[in-house]
C-alpha cells in the first residue's frame, strides 16, 4: 500500500493480489478552533484612567475677564518679518498668546474653550485690537478654522 498527499486530500494506492489498482481518496476534517469564551460578570471593570496633570503649587486666579479670543499663526500676512518671534524675542511654540492688555510672562487660562491649559503672554497685537487676546496656531488654516469667539479670561498669579 502506498500513501500520498494530493492539494490536502490523502490518497491510498492498494495494488490488489490480481494486480489491479484500488485508489482511495479521503479528505481530512477540517481543523476544529476552540474558542474560550469568558463568563459574563455582574459588573464592568472601572476602565483605567491617565492621571490628570496638576500645577507644582496651586493656580491663584488674580483676574477674571470676558473678552473676545481669536487665532493667529505665522504667516507673514498675519505678522511682522521676523514670524516665528514674538514681540518678547521668544520663539513661537503652542501656548504663545499676543495681547496688548498684560504684561510679558502673564499666565491666562480660559477653561471654556482649553480646560485647564496655561497659556503666556509673549507676544503683542496692532494697537486697534482692545479687549482681545490672540492665541497662536501651528497653521492659518487653525486660526481661520478657530474664529472669534467670547470667553471667560482667567489672568493667574
Amino acid at each position: 500500500m502506498n500513501i500520498g498527499l494530493f492539494a490536502g486530500t490523502i490518497a491510498f494506492i492498494v495494488t490488489t493480489a490480481t494486480g489491479a489498482l484500488n485508489i482511495q481518496a479521503t479528505t481530512p476534517p477540517p481543523e476544529e478552533t476552540v474558542v474560550e469564551i469568558p463568563a459574563e460578570t455582574e459588573e464592568a471593570p472601572e476602565p483605567i484612567k491617565a492621571p490628570e496633570k496638576t500645577p507644582s503649587k496651586p493656580v491663584q486666579i488674580k483676574k477674571k475677564l470676558k473678552l473676545h479670543i481669536t487665532a493667529y499663526s505665522s504667516s507673514e500676512d498675519e505678522t511682522d518679518d521676523t514670524p516665528f518671534i514674538t514681540a518678547s524675542g521668544k520663539t513661537v511654540v503652542d501656548g504663545i498668546i499676543a495681547t496688548n492688555l498684560f504684561a510679558f510672562g502673564t499666565k491666562a487660562r480660559i477653561p471654556s474653550l482649553f480646560g485647564n491649559k496655561i497659556f503666556v503672554i509673549e507676544d503683542r497685537m496692532h494697537h486697534r485690537f482692545k479687549n482681545r487676546i490672540d492665541i497662536w496656531m501651528t497653521s492659518k488654516e487653525e486660526a481661520l478654522k478657530f474664529g472669534k469667539r467670547l470667553a471667560e479670561v482667567e489672568i493667574l498669579e
